[in-house]
């Protein structure tokens, strides 16, 4: 516990960096994973956003300040998470589908299940 309790006020009393290891918003600059989303966001004027954002991996949060580009740059970045996102649901939709009908078929072979099983009541 002491440890990770230093670990967090260490992070605190470090100045935090608008962007991760490779320049982008979504990566995190505490643990480096790209798990960074935005909690709050305002227009601050006509050519900048503040945004808060924090870690879902870490919990990493921190302050920063960004240009219009930037913050679409971001926007894509956080599009292109989601994308992936929805990609691996549907993989593993399409796995669980497969599986359910496998188990389907080899009931219906061993004849473990037949039409009176499916017959509303």
């Amino acid at each position: 516990m002491y440890r990770q309790l230093s670990r967090r006020l260490s992070r605190l009393r470090r100045p935090a960096r608008a962007t991760g290891a490779n320049g982008r918003l979504v990566d995190c600059p505490d643990c480096g994973s790209d798990f960074v989303t935005p909690v709050a966001w305002a227009e601050r004027g006509e050519t900048h956003w503040w945004i808060r954002l924090r870690c879902g991996e870490c919990a990493f949060t921190r302050e920063v300040e960004v240009t219009n580009s930037e913050a679409r740059r971001f926007d894509r970045d956080l599009d292109r998470g989601l994308a992936q996102i929805s990609a691996a649901i549907d993989r593993l939709e399409q796995a669980r589908m497969t599986a359910a009908a496998h188990a389907l078929i080899v009931a219906l072979e061993r004849d473990l299940i037949g039409p009176g099983d499916f017959a509303r009541r």
